[in-house]
């Protein structure tokens, strides 16, 4: 059926065998690939990426050569179907790695939608890899975001960031700035993961305090949380500075 003359046959064929979620057979992911290579039928081809993203179960030369057309491409539905197929295979650090190495090629909505997937992984997994890993593989193409023009892309990889908690101490610098991020939700999520890093981060106390300034109440109250997680460093400055406000 999915080899068909019948457009409508065939679609329905490829939608039904994505949603079993698995192959029904060791030529389908092979035969899927070869069709989503040679498709020149946009409205297909979509349906061909959504259905291989449920059906690839793991990262190997033949997937991988899949992704990285999948990355390139400009069209939104095939960059969902990349995020949701690396979504599902994130607790592969190897697919972790892949996925932050391609953020900045996606579009703004879908990178957001995959550093939420990233975030949602919490601190155990990323902080169990060591601190020179995440700083080569996780932390420097992170940082770049920071820079990005959508807020909400700054907004999540700094979340993302403050998942690596004291392990992300490279980052501090670019933290410290997006605290007068003009975007309220950057600033808030800025404050927030300096203080994840905890007492290492303690060179950037003077910016927290002139965060109690902020006027937003969010941003205020991260800002005294980070502090609090900093130890003896802040107790004078955080205290002189609540006095003040």
């Amino acid at each position: 059926a999915v080899q068909s003359k019948d457009p409508s046959l065939r679609k329905q064929a490829i939608v039904s065998l994505g949603w079993l979620g698995r192959p029904t057979h060791p030529d389908v992911l092979t035969r899927f690939l070869r069709m989503f290579s040679s498709e020149s039928k946009r409205s297909m081809k979509r349906e061909l990426a959504v259905a291989l993203s449920r059906l690839i179960p793991s990262l190997n030369d033949q997937s991988i050569v899949f992704l990285k057309q999948l990355e390139e491409s400009r069209d939104t539905v095939l960059q969902r179907a990349y995020v949701a197929l690396m979504s599902r295979l994130l607790t592969n650090s190897k697919a972790l790695f892949v996925l932050v190495s391609s953020l900045s090629q996606l579009s703004p909505r879908v990178a957001t939608e995959a550093l939420t997937a990233i975030h949602r992984l919490g601190p155990p997994l990323l902080t169990s890899m060591s601190a020179t890993l995440l700083d080569a593989k996780l932390n420097t193409p992170l940082r770049k975001l920071l820079s990005h023009r959508k807020a909400k892309v700054r907004e999540q990889a700094i979340k993302v960031l403050g998942n690596f908690g004291f392990k992300s101490i490279s980052a501090v610098p670019d933290l410290e700035k997006k605290l007068r991020d003009s975007d309220v939700k950057v600033r808030r999520a800025a404050a927030s993961a300096l203080g994840w890093m905890g007492s290492k981060a303690h060179r950037v106390i003077p910016s927290l305090v002139r965060a109690l300034r902020d006027r937003d109440a969010k941003v205020r109250r991260n800002a005294v949380f980070a502090m609090s997680r900093m130890g003896k460093h802040a107790v004078k400055p955080m205290a002189k500075g609540l006095l003040s406000t």
